[in-house]
């Protein structure tokens, strides 16, 4: 991931900057001048904090970031004058949607093109990189005195959240979590049940408990409702983000072919996508969506400003549930 000793440095402050940003709204065109000062305040106690680490080694130098539009793009863009400031680094970045990115790095990775110095990955992506070599582990980079300040500690992070993205190029679960480093966690998703409570206690609904019931709950939703809101505007039982290729099965369609009984692979690592209870997931999974939620869910991926407003399908915002 990293191509030259400097871009740990960037890692570092992007980590920060991702969970600074999660506490912060956004500020206002009339409070630039405070955050102005807050940026340089906060540069200031990171100086203070590494004294004697070098952060200016290779200031003048020009680095580009690939990033893919979500939550964690937005917060990073919102310190990238802090990071200027410390490092001396003039930094360009290119964001992209979700379905877009990954064959647009993919393209970068596999032609040498070296068009983007840092990019946003994940583990299960990073095994086919590294078995390419196509990214370095990091490693040798974060424990160099030079190059990572000391204040850097990999206890700041959940261990699981660290591990998952080691991998010592061994086939099948038994590499996973062991052996070299080839990213580090910006973010962790999971995920969970939403749902709107006056609707459940207006019509006396049950909270759904398994996946059987989430979609009997979907469809009685809608027989209840009959597809509309008090105001006249579309009322949708479910939202998934969906997408026209693999983003799609990222996220809540795996955890629910696993906490259906399903997996990915066996453990000879043929494929088990044809199991029964993967294919049986599956067809509960689509049909509830197709039959509940709004037409636009194969196109419902991460929208811009994510931090400012809540997702659309272009319909209706905030109008969603239960959200798996």
């Amino acid at each position: 991931m990293f191509k030259r000793k400097f871009q740990v440095l960037l890692a570092v402050l992007l980590i920060g900057s991702v969970l600074l940003a999660a506490c912060a709204p956004a500020a206002p065109a009339a409070e630039e001048v405070a955050e102005a000062e807050a940026e340089a305040e906060a540069v200031a106690v990171v100086e203070e904090d590494t004294a004697g680490f070098d952060w200016k080694q290779v200031e003048g130098t020009e680095i580009t970031v690939f990033l893919n539009e979500t939550p964690m793009a937005l917060a990073i863009r919102t310190h990238i004058d802090e990071f200027t400031e410390l490092t001396g680094i003039d930094l360009d970045f290119l964001v992209v949607a979700e379905d877009q990115y990954w064959g647009k790095l993919t393209i970068d990775l596999s032609s040498g093109g070296n068009q983007f110095n840092v990019f946003m990955s994940g583990p299960t992506i990073n095994w086919g990189y590294a078995n390419a070599e196509q990214i370095q582990p990091l490693d040798p980079y974060m424990n160099d005195p030079t190059l990572t300040p000391a204040n850097w500690d990999v206890d700041d992070f959940y261990p699981w959240a660290f591990e998952s993205n080691r991998w010592d190029g061994t086939p099948g679960p038994e590499g996973m979590g062991v052996g070299d480093l080839w990213s580090v966690p910006i973010d962790a998703v999971l995920s969970i049940l939403t749902f709107r409570k006056d609707i459940f206690d207006k019509y006396d609904l049950k909270v759904p408990e398994t996946w059987e019931e989430w979609a009997a709950v979907a469809r009685e939703i809608q027989e209840v409702t009959g597809g509309v809101n008090e105001d006249g505007t579309p009322l949708y039982s479910v939202i998934q983000r969906g997408a026209l290729n693999t983003t799609t099965l990222s996220g809540p369609f795996m955890s629910g072919v696993v906490s259906y009984g399903g997996t990915d692979f066996h453990d000879d690592l043929t494929s088990a996508v044809n199991d029964p209870e993967a294919v049986a997931f599956q067809k509960l999974y689509m049909d509830t969506i197709i039959a509940t939620g709004p037409p636009a869910w194969p196109h419902q991926i991460w929208v811009a400003g994510l931090r400012d407003r809540p997702i659309c399908d272009g319909l209706r915002c905030g109008r969603f549930y239960p959200r798996l």
